[in-house]
């Protein structure tokens, strides 16, 4: 559902994380940009499990041009359970929604 606001929107996965937060100050101070990660930690972020079947909801809503994936499991995860949910299963959600939404 696209507002009136006609800049390139940009959803940012993993937008509290080491480099997602230099994702949303650098696409920020021109485009309209949206943040998702499974923490909230800033105003135009939401909080959502990217492997979620929720991220759908944020695909619908914001309807993005672009989408920066940055979500992982933490740094130094070698549990490799933890390391399929925390970056491989939302790298898969994330990338199927795009392709179903043509999105870049």
């Amino acid at each position: 559902i696209k507002s009136q606001d006609t800049r390139f929107r940009v959803l940012i996965v993993g937008a509290t994380g080491l480099l997602g937060r230099h994702m949303l100050a650098v696409f920020g101070s021109e485009w309209n940009v949206q943040g998702v990660a499974l923490s909230r930690s800033a105003p135009q972020v939401l909080q959502c499990d990217a492997a979620s079947e929720g991220m759908s909801v944020h695909f619908h809503r914001f309807c993005p041009d672009l989408v920066v994936h940055c979500a992982s499991a933490p740094r130094g995860e070698t549990d490799p359970v933890r390391l399929q949910k925390g970056t491989v299963a939302p790298a898969r959600n994330v990338a199927q929604l795009a392709a179903q939404w043509k999105v870049w």
